[in-house]
């Protein structure tokens, strides 16, 4: 019956949301049974909107590039992912999936628009307004083709529109009142089933002629899912319940309890397939309600599944690091999977046995038979933690509130909100770790949960700072919820206070960290904009009790005329303030050493920690990074390759480990307590009881664990590659070169160099 209704369109290959009018997700195709990926296409921002295809073209659209109000609607090539066209669609773009007929592209747009696109040049048609009230969503429901009529829903009143293919309005059937943003109309039988809200929430069918009501079905709860059709049943799910209705009179059939968000039915041989909020994905049996398996994601699931020819059902999670998934629709066991570095809201589509889909990160991936292969960077074994250690910085209006290092566990917290109801919380979500650096720092902190049921949990106040809070991971901006966002290990967090509505955090990086009494350093302010760091003109660089300006690439050069330690930041209006960071200045050059000598112990490694070198090598005043690995190389016997720039000495090899790509060897001064250094090793002066650690990987790349705690491998691309340096300190008086053993079992004499060089070497990292 379904494929009946579809033919009375121009056949695309894959036209609508969900393929057909029914909404079943149900593709007469088989999908790809690996994770090989055919292309990936970058068009930026958030997509959240799901790819259609029509003759050899994909059309999806993304919104919030470089979160401001930016994106377009674009047309890519199927077969090589180029971009042929964009148009923005109103110049904010959206996040509703378009519909294609013959060479005319529907779609909603955050403006409040309808747009009618032709699909060939990417020439605006015609556009209409049905969304008066757009607020953060315009119209992010997707249009649906059918019977030569467009349908489509506006959320804030909760109406259906059908126009022709000209634009002209035919009628409207408006219930008054908000439902959720993301459901989209479906058809079967020439009604239209959509859901609305008179004074209550309610699926309702209208016939397609006349713009009447032919039935109506009341629920309790918000309906969060776009209604599917098969077999004459209705099926849909509110944030509690799944319902199968009898879709010509809208009996209930059956119901059962079930945690929805978002995530649309598929529906294929009598089965129902569908994503949950808590993290599974379910299939239902469609006659009676029963379940017939479910599978554990890692995380919850907004995107809706389709599901194929060749029995795989295919959707996304929604969590930090999204991953596509690929199951045996028959019994739920996994196929494949693919992770990526963004949340997936996008719902993918299936034609010529390639999968298409969008993720957050601005990517759209193709997944099937093709000339690309992704190349891969050599990557450690990742760990499954149930503890984890993160880092948390909170910046108030007036003042830094916390900065320390939190150990969290798997184990569930409870969290009071301001309306008195008790939430239970995964205890490594963002919110665990803001109530454990509470408690650390002494901050009172309050949650508010009046979207609870549709966006999740929001932070309120932290001490006096109400209402204007903004959090980020590793300096990206997740678009979910400090409830929902869970925390790997190492995880940096940044949680700042500015009234308004996108700013950006500021980091400082100096040139030296110890200078002399007059001696000139520079200090360098950026700030984030989406994933690129700019300069920042004018923002005030605070070295203790004095204050600078800096010019326009974001520089200041400083000298300072009395010794000490200083605390050095910036600040800037509608900015987060930047990190602190400590100067030392000093009245003359230290004089020669005392008869307790300062060493400092270095560790250099491949595959796990200390397999190449691990040592000490003297310390002394105007020590750098790049002198302790020069002195170690000596003891070690072991060779390395440097180059000189303008900014520094940037180390290409260690022991004939070569820079490749975007991977090669970095440093770290005091990991993991203080953050990644941002200059260049010889400018990096060391200080008594440092260590250091040296490191191949990439941005975000961790060192490795010991050797003891990983399976050591040879394989050229199967592990990342690590150095560490670490000052300690010897009761030893000799004053000449260091002569001790260069194995991993060197002493280091002082007990507290000893602590900190035990807790670097048990301290449990992820892969980069």
């Amino acid at each position: 019956m379904g494929l009946l209704v579809f033919c009375s369109v121009v056949i695309a290959d894959y036209p609508m949301f969900h393929y057909t009018a029914e909404r079943t997700g149900n593709v007469n195709e088989s999908g790809p049974l690996t994770n090989l990926t055919k292309w990936i296409s970058h068009i930026g921002g958030l997509i959240e909107s799901s790819p259609v295809i029509s003759n050899g073209r994909i059309f999806i659209s993304n919104w919030w590039v470089n979160w401001s109000y930016n994106g377009s609607l674009y047309c890519i090539n199927e077969s090589s992912g180029t971009i042929i066209w964009k148009n923005s669609i109103g110049g904010a773009g959206g996040a509703s999936t378009p519909a294609v007929y013959d060479d005319m592209v529907f779609v909603g747009a955050l403006d409040g628009n309808l747009y009618c696109i032709n699909a060939s040049t990417g020439d605006t048609i015609w556009s209409k307004k049905i969304e008066n009230n757009p607020g953060w969503y315009g119209v992010a429901s997707s249009p649906l083709i059918y019977k030569n009529n467009i349908f489509i829903t506006s959320f804030s009143d909760g109406t259906l529109y059908a126009f022709d293919f000209d634009g002209n309005e035919m009628w409207n059937f408006s219930t008054g009142n908000s439902v959720h943003p993301y459901v989209s109309p479906s058809a079967f039988d020439n009604v239209v089933f959509f859901v609305g809200n008179y004074s209550e929430n309610c699926v309702f069918a209208i016939n397609i002629s006349t713009g009447g009501e032919v039935w109506n079905f009341s629920v309790d709860d918000k309906i969060t899912t776009t209604p599917a059709i098969e077999d004459n049943r209705l099926i849909m799910a509110t944030e509690r319940e799944l319902y199968v209705l009898n879709a010509s009179n809208g009996n209930k059939l059956w119901s059962v309890q079930f945690p929805s968000k978002m995530s649309s039915p598929a529906v294929d041989d009598d089965r129902i397939y569908i994503g949950s909020s808590d993290g599974n994905f379910y299939s239902y049996d469609l006659k009676n309600g029963s379940i017939l398996w479910s599978f554990s994601a890692n995380g919850q699931i907004l995107s809706s599944p389709v599901v194929t020819k060749n029995h795989v059902v295919y959707f996304g999670t929604n969590v930090g690091n999204g991953t596509i998934y690929a199951l045996n629709s028959s019994d739920g066991s996994p196929l494949w999977s693919y992770s990526t570095t963004n949340y997936i809201m996008s719902s993918p589509a299936v034609t010529n046995g390639t999968l298409i889909i969008g993720v957050d990160d601005g990517n759209v991936y193709a997944f099937g038979v093709g000339n690309y292969t992704p190349k891969r960077p050599p990557q450690h074994e990742h760990y499954n933690l149930s503890e984890i250690v993160v880092h948390i910085r909170i910046e108030g209006k007036n003042e830094t509130i916390c900065s320390t290092n939190i150990t969290l566990t798997n184990k569930s917290i409870n969290i009071t909100a301001n309306s008195g109801n008790n939430y239970s919380i995964n205890g490594l979500s963002i919110l665990s770790a803001l109530d454990k650096a509470s408690k650390t720092c002494i901050f009172d902190y309050r949650i508010n949960d009046t979207w609870y049921a549709y966006y999740g949990l929001f932070l309120q106040s932290i001490s006096n700072d109400s209402d204007w809070w903004h959090y980020w991971i590793n300096y990206n901006l997740p678009m979910v919820s400090i409830d929902k966002y869970i925390l790997n290990n190492s995880d940096y967090i940044l949680l700042g206070y500015s009234e308004t509505w996108m700013p950006s955090p500021l980091r400082i990086s100096l040139d030296k960290n110890s200078v002399l009494i007059d001696e000139e350093f520079t200090v360098h302010v950026e700030a984030i904009n989406n994933t690129a760091w700019n300069p920042v003109k004018d923002a005030i660089v605070y070295v203790g009790n004095l204050s600078f300006k800096t010019d326009a690439d974001g520089n200041i050069k400083i000298s300072i005329s009395s010794p000490g330690i200083y605390e050095v930041y910036a600040e800037k209006n509608n900015y987060i303030r930047s990190e602190r960071k400590e100067l030392i200045v000093t009245s003359a050059p230290e004089s020669s050493p005392s008869p307790s000598r300062t060493y400092i112990y270095v560790d250099i490694s491949y595959q796990c920690r200390g397999d190449i070198f691990s040592g000490s090598v003297p310390y002394y005043y105007g020590v750098t990074a790049f002198d302790v690995l020069d002195e170690a190389s000596k003891i070690g016997g072991f060779s390395y390759e440097y180059r000189d720039y303008s900014i520094g000495r940037y180390i290409y090899s260690i022991s004939g480990y070569e820079a490749s790509g975007s991977y090669g060897w970095m440093y770290w001064v005091n990991y993991p307590s203080e953050p990644l250094p941002s200059i260049a090793p010889d400018r990096y002066r060391l200080m008594k009881n440092d260590y250091v650690v040296w490191f191949w990987g990439t941005f975000g790349s961790l060192p490795p664990r010991p050797c003891n705690e990983i399976s050591t491998t040879t394989s050229s691309t199967s592990t990342t590659t690590t150095t560490t340096t670490t000052i300690s300190t010897s009761t030893t008086t000799t004053s000449t070169v260091l002569t001790t053993s260069t194995t991993s079992s060197t002493t280091i004499s002082t007990s507290t160099i000893a602590s900190i060089t035990t807790s670097l070497l048990q301290t449990t990292t992820l892969e980069g």
